[in-house]
């Protein structure tokens, strides 16, 4: 595996196929997304929408290095196929640098502090490594699985993925010394893992979406804000995928939008009715107010996975839940 510097990715990748190019599996990349609702909340805003809207920035950055690989990997004569590895991805949340150094809480977040509320989006800003995943996380979690799925497609495809950490620092498992609790992201994690098919397929959608000024991570502009770039954001983010067996379809569908329920309706081929009458059903965050709920060892199963059971989907119409994620399992 290769790995360079993230902005400087043409300069660095091309004398890497040159000299190279036939000796790597993977050329590396680095995404990070960033959250402000550690002090954000002071302006009335607490970044719920930045926060899900940024797995279309992952979603770009992979299509344009995949392309960039590839045409760099002709031109040097590459003859073995290479694929991209995301081996550091997570989401920060970030936190004023002026703030008391966080310090980790019994019950796994943060002790409580004294803190000044800027007046200001202050551009010195550290990351809370002790910051409980919230639901907002989760749903970016689930966004990114997304945008992997759909890079199978891609002439340098995506094919590993690993989070930055596993344990605490941010991580899926959030240990302390009177036990250990599952993080919010965690779940989302074990619904993918458990519920989705080996096989991913094409998939388009047609509903509501946003204009929005997208956070591109943790990027900044010189005078230390985050870069944005205009994106439109589908309120409904689908991937579908077929088990080995190709006996059940699953269909995970992420609903960012913070308040409303949006009906929608599965096709298949091009006709609805091709589909089982009824699914076995499997969300989370649909039963949560909070979008920054997350949860702690006294409350661990705050933000989990629920389990639906036999639900009818007449003519593949479903009623997705807002702010939450959805997988439905189709036997074929």
């Amino acid at each position: 595996m290769a790995a360079g510097i993230p902005w400087q990715q043409e300069e660095w990748t091309r004398p890497l196929l040159e000299q190279a190019g036939n000796l790597v599996d993977y050329v590396s990349l680095h995404l990070y997304g960033a959250s402000t609702h550690l002090f954000s909340p002071a302006s009335g805003d607490d970044d719920y929408d930045a926060v899900v809207a940024q797995p279309t920035y992952f979603e770009q950055r992979i299509q344009d290095y995949s392309h960039l690989v590839a045409d760099l990997a002709v031109k040097a004569g590459v003859n073995r196929p290479l694929a991209l590895a995301l081996d550091e991805w997570n989401i920060r949340h970030l936190e004023p640098a002026s703030w008391p150094e966080p310090l980790p809480s019994d019950d796994g977040g943060v002790v409580p502090r004294d803190v000044a509320v800027p007046d200001e989006p202050p551009t010195n800003l550290r990351v809370n490594r002790w910051s409980p995943r919230t639901l907002a996380d989760a749903l970016f979690y689930a966004g990114v699985f997304h945008t992997l799925h759909r890079g199978a497609g891609l002439p340098v495809p995506p094919t590993m993925a690993n989070t930055v950490n596993l344990v605490n620092a941010n991580g899926l498992v959030v240990a302390r010394p009177g036990g250990a609790v599952k993080s919010a992201s965690y779940h989302v994690w074990d619904l993918y893992q458990d519920s989705l098919g080996s096989r991913a397929l094409a998939t388009q959608v047609d509903g509501p979406a946003r204009s929005a000024a997208v956070r591109q991570g943790d990027e900044r502009e010189r005078g230390g804000l985050h870069t944005t770039r205009p994106a439109v954001v589908a309120y409904l983010d689908v991937t579908a995928t077929l088990t080995g067996d190709r006996r059940s379809l699953r269909v995970a569908v992420i609903n960012r939008h913070r308040s409303a329920p949006i009906r929608a309706r599965i096709v298949l081929d091009g006709r609805g009715e091709v589909l089982p009458p009824t699914a076995d059903v499997r969300d989370l965050g649909a039963d949560v107010d909070d979008v920054l709920a997350g949860n702690s060892l006294s409350n661990p199963d705050n933000v989990s996975v629920r389990r639906r059971g036999r639900v009818d989907v007449p003519s593949g119409e479903f009623e997705f839940p807002p702010h939450s994620v959805t997988v439905l399992s189709f036997g074929l």
